[in-house]
């Protein structure tokens, strides 16, 4: 992968997976996933 696609490919998953979302009380999806 060229360097762009690393970067995106590493937002993305940061995006979706450790930044928390409020329609999740503030939780990470990895957190709810630990939660439930």
């Amino acid at each position: 992968m060229n360097q762009l696609e690393t970067e995106l490919f590493d937002y993305l998953n940061w995006y979706n997976n450790f930044r928390p979302h409020s329609s999740l009380h503030y939780l990470t999806s990895l957190g709810l996933k630990i939660y439930i």
